[in-house]
């Protein structure tokens, strides 16, 4: 198979992996949230929802932590 062949069966499979996704959310009855290609979810924090930007970004160099309120 050469490279172009398998670069285009490997984009269709993703969108058959979406297609069963759907599929299986509509039949147990949960909804699917599918991300936009450009949302920074590398750089959202999961507790607080911080969207890091600029100089806090995540780069090849890792991420930083920030300071987040702990709501007790």
């Amino acid at each position: 198979m050469s490279h172009v062949a398998s670069k285009g069966l490997h984009r269709s499979m993703f969108g058959y992996f979406k297609q069963v996704l759907k599929y299986k959310c509509e039949w147990y009855g949960k909804e699917l949230i599918l991300a936009d290609r450009y949302y920074p979810s590398t750089q959202c924090c999961s507790a607080c929802g911080h969207v890091k930007t600029g100089e806090d970004k995540v780069g090849l160099d890792g991420n930083k932590k920030h300071k987040t309120q702990n709501k007790t």
